[in-house]
């Protein structure tokens, strides 16, 4: 479209006004123009995806951690109330808690 309008414009301005070096440079420059705000529409299109990417891998990463969270404590609960034996060179063994675990 830009194309067709600035042919147009430049067989106007250098057809009938009679100028066509001004109408010449200001095609030049429209195509300049319309060259960088696609660049940078491009730019801007890239930067949210981006974004939005990192903000996805982010909330997968919380989620995750919260997930190994709660299997540590369950594991953990788990494992104290698993009763070890207290030493196996007797003749009776005795059962005593996991170290690190409290009694209860």
């Amino acid at each position: 479209m830009l194309l067709l309008v600035s042919f147009l414009g430049l067989v106007l301005a250098g057809g009938v006004l009679g100028h066509p070096t001004p109408a010449f440079f200001l095609i030049v420059a429209s195509f300049i123009i319309k060259a960088v705000a696609g660049g940078k529409r491009k730019a801007e299109l890239t930067a949210n995806e981006a974004t939005k990417r990192a903000d996805t891998e982010q909330l997968e990463r919380t989620v995750l951690e919260a997930r190994m969270e709660a299997l540590q404590a369950r594991s953990s609960r788990i494992s104290c109330s698993i009763r070890w034996p207290a030493s196996t060179s007797s003749s009776r063994p005795t059962r005593r808690a996991r170290p690190g675990c409290s009694r209860a």
